[in-house]
């Protein structure tokens, strides 16, 4: 634990994991956790890929360019700014529909009717405590406690966009459509997360809020009013001609992926990215694309792709017995694909996600400055969606094609050993879950997504099965639940969780464990966080 003294500002400690950094106020300092945060945000140092801040805690995701002697820098940093600045009150239009479905629920709490439990709502001053959970969800302080009402156990009725809602201490907006673990009472006509608005976030950290009612015909002409553009494409201005390929068969699940949208998790939305990326870079590399070019990810079956031109091609990760006109082709080299002719493979036979480049800079839609595809929020490539029987996808190829003399090629295949780092809240654990953790047998569930792995094996403890307040997440991060079962993060996982973080996997394990087939045992091997 290191202690950093700004001139300007409250006192930080530090630790310091590695691939990221905890920072925590001296005691009775939270309520400046929002300010110095922002602070740190908008500093932009070039050694934080990301900054995520809670109630309690900042996390700072660090680059290569990182150093413990760096560190100092944060003590440079003007935090004066953190104890006068001005706070900017939003006045939210909220319509509040007769047919959302937990009245019922909130009456049974609070013993309060609709309309009651309305006018006491519409005379809360409410303050932005966090973003987190989903791309866009604002957690907001100050909701009383006669109008508290637990969470759901079990998560229902889809959210529309932008749904208000109160879940036990915290009211909250779903900026996203999702599965509604909080109780639902109304939808804001102001557009709350915008990816063509500089911040995207309408409601920054510390804001106050108040909420205005207004009638239906009000609330349809304000959504109106607030309607957001449209996804850029990645390509806007070619520079060369055009290359075109259809989708005959999709595959399992097939998908744009690219390195991920850096600097958005302060907003809560997930870095996303591809499930291998070694394999992605070097499939780039290979035809001579640069690194945070976007490449086809193909997850446990090979898609079908037939090619309408000329191109050249790379095939990395998985082994998924790929052919080109029925010829069987190697990974990890170029490609040279005729107009006419057909890509094609199988289930993989190792590791369970492939990845095709093409020379070229594909033509699809981004968001958050990058073309990776989220699913839950749909957006990204391919507007967010998996690729389907017929969809066609463009690419430009440049006027000059220069390809790499050499390229390292490491292994993506599946490895029953995945290099484990101690998590922030690994001293949690008993000895005996400590045991089991390290020398136990471990597979990924089959309800695991590209939010997280779900880990079936040995069950552990911990001294406290949740924390008391959230806490920042980070693609690597292993949260123990309160049943014992490990959940891995993964590339498009929530920013915010309130379980322990036992353990950390760095991007070289993360690729190893997504390079894992379902119910293919492996075993956690402790390394330092150096």
């Amino acid at each position: 634990m290191l202690e950093l003294n700004p001139a300007t500002g409250p006192a930080i400690q530090a630790q310091d994991f590695g691939d990221f950094l905890l920072l925590r106020l001296a005691d009775g300092m939270a309520s400046s956790i929002s300010t110095i945060g922002r602070v740190i945000f908008e500093s932009k140092l070039d050694f934080v890929d990301e900054v995520i801040v809670t109630e309690v805690e900042i996390c700072l995701a660090v680059n290569e360019s990182f150093s413990r002697e760096r560190l100092r820098e944060l003590e440079l940093l003007d935090f004066s700014s953190a104890e006068t600045a001005e706070t900017v009150t939003h006045e939210l239009p909220i319509h509040f529909a007769d047919d959302f479905p937990d009245w019922d629920r909130i009456r049974s709490h609070t013993d309060l009717e609709r309309n009651t439990y309305i006018e006491r709502l519409l005379q809360c001053d409410f303050q932005v405590a966090m973003a987190g959970f989903l791309p866009g969800f604002v957690y907001l302080s100050g909701l009383p406690k006669e109008l508290q009402v637990p969470r759901k156990e079990n998560p229902a009725n889809r959210t529309l966009p932008n749904t208000f809602a109160v879940g036990g201490k915290y009211a909250g907006v779903y900026s996203l459509p999702s599965a509604a673990g909080w109780n639902c009472i109304g939808q804001i006509a102001k557009q709350i997360l915008d990816p063509d608005r500089v911040p995207p976030l309408l409601l920054g950290q510390g804001d106050s809020v108040r909420l205005i009612r207004c009638d239906l015909s009000e609330f349809e002409s304000q959504c109106r009013e607030n309607k957001t553009g449209s996804q850029q494409l990645a390509c806007d201005s070619p520079r060369g001609d055009r290359g075109t390929l259809r989708f005959e068969k999709p595959g399992m699940l097939t998908l744009i992926q690219d390195r991920g949208r850096f600097g958005f998790a302060y907003y809560a939305i997930p870095r996303g990215g591809a499930f291998d990326a070694k394999s992605a870079d070097v499939a780039n590399a290979i035809v001579g694309n640069s690194e945070d070019s976007a490449v086809i990810e193909c997850h446990f079956v090979a898609p079908t792709i037939h090619f309408d031109s000329d191109a050249t091609i790379c095939l990395a990760g998985a082994d998924m017995q790929w052919r080109v006109d029925g010829q069987a082709v190697r990974r990890n080299q170029t490609i040279q694909i005729s107009a006419g002719s057909t890509l094609s493979g199988s289930k993989a036979i190792s590791g369970c996600r492939g990845y095709i480049a093409i020379h070229g800079t594909i033509e699809t839609s981004q968001s958050f400055g990058s073309s990776s595809c989220y699913l839950p929020g749909k957006f990204g490539g391919n507007e967010g969606r998996p690729f389907s029987v017929g969809d066609v996808l463009q690419w430009t190829r440049p006027t000059n094609a220069t390809f790499p003399i050499r390229v390292d090629v490491l292994s993506s295949e599946s490895d029953d050993s995945i290099p484990l780092q101690p998590g922030p809240e690994f001293g949690w654990l008993d000895e005996a879950s400590k045991q089991r953790l390290l020398s136990g047998e471990f597979s990924i569930d089959v309800n695991s997504d590209r939010m997280g792995a779900r880990l079936n094996g040995p069950k552990l403890n911990a001294r406290q099965p949740q924390l008391p307040d959230s806490v920042p997440l980070l693609p690597g991060m292993i949260q123990l639940t309160p049943s014992g079962q490990c959940i891995v993060v993964l590339q498009d996982g929530q920013t915010t969780g309130g379980y322990p973080r036992v353990g950390y996997l760095n991007p070289m394990a993360i690729s190893r464990l997504n390079q894992t087939p379902i119910g293919h045992p492996f075993c956690f091997e402790m390394t330092d966080s150096d």
